[in-house]
């Protein structure tokens, strides 16, 4: 049974490496084998830029460049915290000033109003994984790893984090695919925005 978050793209890619993973809002498709290739590469830039247990955030918009780090970083041993880029930059800085992340990651648009913080801000352009070779065997990751860090609403206070475990995502996983599950060769238009935990229909 699948345990970790990026072995659900690992075994797609297996089975079915030629199956569209990804379609843009251009109509662009990613195969499940190129995301799988992806997001390894990504897993080893990240490994490369930063320690076990780091935490990694990310401001950005929903897109391709996130849904590689949504497995990719967790994939690394690092802990993937998702900025709502709706916030303010003072907010955003409140809720960085409490994960003190290694590396903030994201679209450029979300990362300049953060210039001079003190933080390392990364586009996702200027990552270049796409160019790596393919990586060595990356991290040992266990199921009880933490994966992602995200923050709650602050409707009855502060914003709160709270982490997943891998573990725990794919508990959510399978319980809404019992409840609703995808038709086999469907496609999901996923809404939600990927900073909020309904963002883990991405999973599904």
């Amino acid at each position: 049974m699948t345990a970790l978050l990026h072995e659900l793209i690992t075994a797609v890619a297996a089975e079915a490496p030629d199956r569209p993973a990804l379609i843009g809002p251009d109509g662009t498709s990613i195969s499940f084998a190129q995301f799988d290739t992806q997001i390894r590469r990504t897993a080893a830039w990240v490994a490369a830029h930063s320690s076990p247990g780091d935490r990694m955030a990310v401001i950005a918009d929903n897109g391709a460049d996130y849904a590689r780090v949504y497995y990719a970083v967790p994939r690394s041993g690092r802990v993937l915290v998702l900025i709502n880029q709706r916030l303010s930059s003072t907010e955003q800085l409140d809720q960085l000033a409490s994960v003190q992340p290694a590396l903030v990651l994201g679209d450029p648009g979300y990362l300049a109003p953060l210039a001079g913080s003190g933080y390392r801000l990364v586009p996702f352009d200027s990552m270049r994984c796409h160019d790596l070779p393919d990586p060595p065997a990356t991290a040992v990751v266990a199921p009880d790893d933490p994966a992602w860090l995200l923050f709650t609403s602050g409707s009855t206070g502060k914003p709160k984090g709270v982490i997943h475990t891998h573990r725990s995502l794919l508990a959510a996983v399978r319980g809404t695919i019992a409840g609703r599950s995808v038709r086999a060769g469907g496609v999901y238009l996923l809404p939600f925005p990927m900073c909020h935990i309904a963002g883990y229909n991405m999973l599904v």
